[in-house]
C-alpha cells in the first residue's frame, strides 16, 4: 500500500528540481511533491523540503512574537483530551482562535514578495496550491491533517502535505475515528 501511495503522490506534476525553485504560472505546478524512498512495508525516507516551516511553526512564532501562550486551559493534572468537558474544549478553542490573526499566513507571504505584482502571483499561487492540496487530500482520503502536517514553501507559495500514514479514509475506522468526511486543508 505504501509503495502505491508513494507512486500516486510522486507523479511528476512538478519536476523535483522545481520544488526549491520559484513561482510558477502553470496551475498544475501548484501541487508540491517530494521524493519518498520506501524502506519497508510501513515506512520510508522522504526528501527534505528546504525552507518550508509547518503551519504550526508559523503559528508558534507568531505566539512567541506577541508574547502570548495558550497553556492555561482551566484543567489541572494530565487529564486526557478525550475526557475534557466540552465547555472547556470550546473555551480553549475560542481563546486560541482569538489570538490568531486571520491574515497570519498572508503576512508571511508579504515578507517573501519583492513587489506588488510578486505579491499577487504569490497569493494566487498559494490559493491554487491550497485548492490542489485539498483535492489531492480528498482523492487519497488523507486524514490526520493538522498544523504540523502542512508545510508552507514561502518562496514558491506552495502548501506541502506530509505524513500520509492515515490515508484511504483509514481515519474513519481507526481507534479514535475522525468525524469529518472531508478535511479542507
Amino acid at each position: 500500500m505504501f509503495i502505491r501511495l508513494n507512486r500516486i503522490c510522486t507523479e511528476p506534476v512538478v519536476p523535483a528540481s522545481d520544488l526549491n525553485g520559484g513561482i510558477h504560472d502553470d496551475s498544475l505546478s501548484n501541487l508540491a511533491v517530494y521524493n519518498v524512498v520506501p524502506t519497508g512495508s510501513y515506512g520510508g525516507l522522504i526528501q527534505v523540503v528546504d525552507h518550508a516551516p509547518s503551519l504550526f511553526n508559523i503559528y508558534t512564532q507568531h505566539e512567541v512574537t506577541m508574547g502570548t501562550t495558550n497553556e492555561n486551559s482551566g484543567l489541572s493534572g494530565g487529564l486526557p483530551l478525550e475526557k475534557w468537558p466540552s465547555d472547556i474544549i470550546n473555551m480553549v478553542y475560542d481563546s486560541i482562535a482569538q489570538t490568531i490573526p486571520p491574515d497570519l499566513l498572508y503576512k508571511q507571504l508579504i515578507q517573501t514578495a519583492q513587489s506588488s505584482s510578486d505579491l499577487y502571483l504569490i497569493t494566487r499561487n498559494m490559493v491554487r496550491s491550497i485548492g490542489m492540496a485539498s483535492i489531492a487530500g480528498y482523492v487519497l482520503g488523507l486524514g490526520d491533517r493538522h498544523l504540523d502536517n502542512l508545510l508552507v514553501k514561502l518562496q514558491s507559495a506552495q502548501l506541502v502535505q506530509i505524513d500520509f500514514n492515515v490515508c484511504y479514509d483509514f481515519g474513519g475506522i481507526s481507534n479514535i475515528p475522525e468525524q469529518v468526511p472531508f478535511r479542507l486543508t
